[in-house]
């Protein structure tokens, strides 16, 4: 078994175990805007249902973040039907606008009100070496292949985000983080992982006082 899938904390793929580096407090409560440009906050779409994910693109001018969220869309019925809330946060503003005409997102979106946003949390923050992989290009590839598109020289390229899973009394179940620009956890995945949390029909404190 690959390193990446062996299991975690609550039988989890070890890639998916809550990360320490996570500073919850940020990720939930810091305002952010909607696309509408009023004020919010994560926390308040959290504590309104059992399980949500809350993706954080990278550049919503990326081709890769494009094709990224187009697969959770294709797939919202099933995130619905499962009972698993999902949010998008990101901080590219000057993308944001092409990233909403081409439909690739179905779901609440938040705007940060800078990279820093991401930084206080515990994102890493990636390098040219990184976006040079041929897992990079790979993935550029299939979603030109897909006709998802994008550019490569407007916004902030470097910067890495990832998924981070809560329950409703906003405690951190799981914490995928990007390692680079083509690291993602497909929707696929990412609904397998909450299926499982949700499978013990319990939180996760609860989970892990079971185990003690």
């Amino acid at each position: 078994m690959h390193s990446d899938e062996e299991e975690g904390a609550f039988g989890l793929p070890r890639r998916w175990s809550p990360s320490e580096r996570i500073q919850t407090g940020v990720a939930l409560d810091v305002p952010l805007k909607n696309v509408l440009g009023a004020d919010t906050t994560p926390a308040s779409f959290v504590e309104s249902k059992p399980i949500t994910v809350i993706v954080f693109f990278r550049r919503f001018g990326c081709a890769l973040c494009r094709h990224h969220a187009k697969g959770f869309s294709d797939m919202k019925s099933d995130f619905d039907a499962a009972g698993v809330q999902i949010i998008g946060v990101g901080f590219d503003k000057e993308n944001i606008s092409g990233f909403l005409r081409g439909g690739y997102w179905k779901f609440p979106l938040l705007v940060a009100p800078s990279r820093s946003h991401y930084k206080d949390i515990g994102f890493k923050r990636g390098s040219l070496i990184d976006i040079l992989r041929p897992s990079t290009f790979a993935a550029y590839k299939k979603a030109s292949k897909e006709g998802v598109s994008g550019n490569f020289t407007k916004g902030d390229g470097f910067q890495l985000g990832g998924q981070l899973i809560f329950d409703k009394t906003k405690a951190l179940l799981a914490s995928f983080l990007q390692k680079h620009a083509a690291d993602n956890s497909t929707a696929a995945d990412t609904l397998l992982v909450c299926s499982t949390l949700l499978s013990g029909g319990v939180s996760v404190r609860e989970k892990a006082a079971t185990k003690l």
